[in-house]
């Protein structure tokens, strides 16, 4: 049961997390204009419900550094801190419970053009997802791992549908990751 109420627990931060990044990266209700640094913003459907609130803080630079986000009772629920390299590009996004405990994390890498081509997903306990991408920034190919770090599912883009893959493993020349 404990095993249970930890997924649950992880399956509703990172369901919250995708909606505040839904909500900011449309436009909508959620608004993806710089508020005042530390003010708490309400998050709302399109029909104005309060779905939580948000706490935003950003570097030197402008960009977004970190979020705090709280339930649609104020209470302190979760941190995202993000991370950017020398060209100002998003290379990092690390989700935190309230007491500090790491969740799970994104990776970008780009290539020279500044085009993403790879995303990765990681989590503290159950294992990974590694998307590449191709020049024009779409998906092509996607690596998924468990919890002991080992390939666990291997799919291509076949007509705009993930197809299953052989199993085999990116190659740095494939992917061009520096990690």
């Amino acid at each position: 049961m404990m095993k249970m109420n930890s997924i649950t627990r992880i399956a509703s931060l990172l369901i919250t997390a995708l909606m505040i990044l839904s909500l900011c990266a449309c436009g909508g209700s959620g608004s993806s204009t710089k508020d005042e640094e530390g003010k708490l913003n309400k998050i709302t459907t399109d029909g104005g419900k309060v779905i939580g609130y948000e706490r935003k803080y950003y570097n030197d630079n402008g960009d977004l550094s970190r979020l705090d986000v709280y339930d649609k009772d104020e209470n302190y629920d979760h941190y995202i801190l993000y991370e950017y390299d020398e060209q100002n590009r998003l290379v990092k996004e690390t989700t935190y419970r309230a007491d500090g405990i790491g969740q799970h994390y994104y990776t970008y890498v780009y290539n020279d053009k500044g085009v993403m081509t790879e995303k990765g997903y990681y989590t503290m306990m159950n294992g990974a997802t590694r998307t590449l991408y191709d020049d024009k920034g779409y998906a092509i190919e996607r690596f998924t791992y468990n919890n002991d770090n080992k390939l666990a599912k291997h799919e291509v883009i076949e007509n705009g549908v993930w197809k299953d893959a052989p199993l085999e493993e990116p190659t740095e020349a494939s992917t061009d990751a520096k990690h």
